[in-house]
């Protein structure tokens, strides 16, 4: 496996969750809405819908990006791009338990993790600061 396909792995995943996200959105949108939940809950609960949707878009776009072109982010940066996935796979997990989103997010996290492994290093041999 080359590290731009681990890297396109990702993207694809982040791209369909999504767009599958944010098109139930409406219908997350009303079951709050007519749900016991109090105003400013309701209206925090739709604002997170929406946030996990559109940074799921931006690093959609992001690791698109890297697929592209790996050479434009070290081995660092992009093991360091796993930790926002793979923790939220863990908060799926625990509080939806065995729910399909949860495995793909995993999944996408270890192709990030795999790829900044095995990324070659094109960072040169100075002493880091």
């Amino acid at each position: 496996m080359t590290v731009r396909f681990l890297l396109a792995i990702p993207a694809l995943i982040f791209a369909v969750g999504a767009s599958i996200h944010g098109g139930v959105a409406p219908v997350a949108a009303t079951r709050i809405n007519s749900s016991n939940l109090s105003p400013l809950l309701a209206a925090q609960l739709k604002a997170l819908w929406i946030a996990d949707s559109t940074t799921l878009f931006a690093l959609a776009f992001v690791f698109a990006a890297l697929a592209i072109s790996p050479s434009s982010a070290s081995r660092r940066l992009i093991l360091l791009l796993a930790i926002p996935t793979a923790a939220e796979s863990v908060v799926v997990f625990y509080f939806l338990g065995s729910f399909f989103a949860g495995y793909l997010l995993s999944v996408a996290s270890v192709c990030i993790i795999i790829a900044g492994l095995i990324k070659p290093s094109s960072e040169a041999t100075s002493p880091t600061v």
